[in-house]
């Protein structure tokens, strides 16, 4: 059976803040694999592709390490709701994608889920063990406080 256009999703790459098409508007083509079915077309990355992603992620390392462990928690709990709840949509792209079966697509997006919720806590427990350090360490003093909604850390020598 042959898909028609209208019902083959055209998918880009997130780069920059923005979706875009490969450089060269390359896509390539992904097939069911039982039924070898037209599924979707996907930008095909180039040399050029990789080079933007690359960049504008070490462009936004910066902002992410000035980011709080608080909002990074808020940012990762997001993220987590966001897929649980596109899992039956995001379950059945992952199913028609690989073969796997719509159960063990969703059992994959529970364990997105659960993993972005652990990372979430661990943010805010970095915090927390800085300040358990911060009481065990007083030749070096350290401090963990907001400045402009941010929160920083600070380590400076003793007198």
């Amino acid at each position: 059976m042959q898909s028609t256009q209208s019902d083959v999703k055209e998918y880009s790459y997130f780069a920059g803040n923005q979706w875009r098409k490969a450089a060269d508007n390359q896509v390539f083509e992904v097939h069911e694999p039982y039924s070898g079915k037209l599924f979707a077309r996907v930008a095909a990355g180039s040399r050029a592709d990789g080079r933007t992603a690359v960049d504008a992620a070490a462009k936004a390392f910066a902002g992410w390490a000035e980011t709080t462990p608080a909002e990074k928690a808020r940012l990762f709990l997001k993220a987590s709701e966001i897929v649980k709840r596109r899992r039956s949509e995001i379950a059945e792209v992952l199913a028609r994608e690989t073969g796997s079966t719509i159960s063990f697509a969703t059992f994959q997006q529970d364990l997105v889920a659960a993993t972005l919720q652990q990372v979430g806590a661990a943010s805010t427990w970095r915090c927390r063990q800085f300040h358990a350090m911060e009481r065990r360490q007083r030749p070096v003093l350290a401090s963990c406080h907001i400045a402009g909604g941010r929160r920083k850390h600070r380590r400076r020598q003793a007198f």
